[in-house]
């Protein structure tokens, strides 16, 4: 939408499948993670401390990642983390938006370079940030 030219609109369509076959997910996943776009990399997490009071309206964290050497960082690189929503959350999440569909809810995308179906489910705990709060700059 015009008032808001940095969100761009993503086409998703209803598919007419009921439920998608185990490991049609993770195949999905795989091409989002590992598409041109992203490249990403999965590493394990060794540590994770939250940085603030409890108080605080934002979560500060100083995470430390095991990269090996098949990942070397130097200072200066980029690093982008992909959390994940809770399942239970975003499952809440759909059913208070709408009755028409659920976490199971099969969809087709062609965007994030996901190609395929995908359950909302799916879409929603592993590719968009649906509980992060924005910054003040937002």
């Amino acid at each position: 939408p015009a008032e808001v030219p940095h969100i761009i609109p993503v086409k998703v369509e209803y598919s007419p499948k009921a439920l998608l076959r185990p490991g049609d997910e993770e195949r999905i996943l795989h091409m989002y993670y590992e598409s041109d776009d992203m490249k990403a990399k999965s590493v394990p997490i060794l540590s994770n401390a939250k940085m603030c009071d409890e108080k605080y309206n934002r979560d500060f964290r100083t995470i430390r990642l095991n990269t090996g050497e098949s990942m070397p960082y130097e200072l200066g690189d980029a690093l982008e983390i992909f959390p994940q929503n809770d399942p239970e959350k975003v499952a809440a999440f759909l059913h208070a938006y709408s009755s028409d569909f659920d976490e199971r809810t099969v969809v087709k995308i062609h965007d994030f370079g996901i190609d395929g179906e995908v359950s909302l489910g799916t879409l929603f705990t592993y590719v968009l940030d649906l509980f992060g709060k924005p910054s003040k700059h937002f």
